[in-house]
Order: structure tokens, then sequence, then C-alpha cells
């Protein structure tokens, strides 16, 4: 296993093998499901409503998780939108 890469403070390292994480996440809202998600060291970022286009530069959150002021920030810039 390769060791974990530092992180700006206030953010956690992706693990370095996706945790096996078994059953699905049932959410009502996508901030809810999005904390879930993140609970299970999977990481998330805004996408543009019924497009799969990122809101945010992707790359960083490919090796760190969002820190909680990075999520309220996408969730006061961008509400979610009822589908």
């Amino acid at each position: 296993m390769s060791e974990a890469r530092p992180v700006a403070p206030g953010t956690a390292a992706l693990p370095a093998g996706r945790p096996a994480a078994p059953g699905r996440v049932r959410a009502r809202r996508p901030l809810d499901a999005a904390a879930a998600y993140l609970a299970r060291g999977w990481s998330v970022i805004p996408l543009a409503a019924r497009e799969k286009r990122p809101l945010v530069r992707w790359e960083p959150f490919q090796h760190r998780l969002p820190a909680p002021a990075e999520l309220a920030a996408w969730r006061a810039r961008w509400p979610v939108v009822p589908s």
C-alpha cells in the first residue's frame, strides 16, 4: 500500500484502497447522500443539474476528501434543485 499524501488542514486524504461499502445509500436529499458517501470515504463534488459536468475543479478531489467548509460553501453557492 502507498502512504497517504499530505493534505490541506481540515481535509482528509483518500484511503489507499476504496473501502468496501455494503448496502446502498438511501437518502431523500442529495446533501444527505453526499454526507453518507463522505462517511464511507468516497469523495464528492457538485455537478451541474441533470449533467455530469463538475462545478468545481475535480482533480484535487481524486486525492482528498472535501472539507466540511467546502461542502457548506458549495451548498450555499449551488442550492439543490429538485428533479
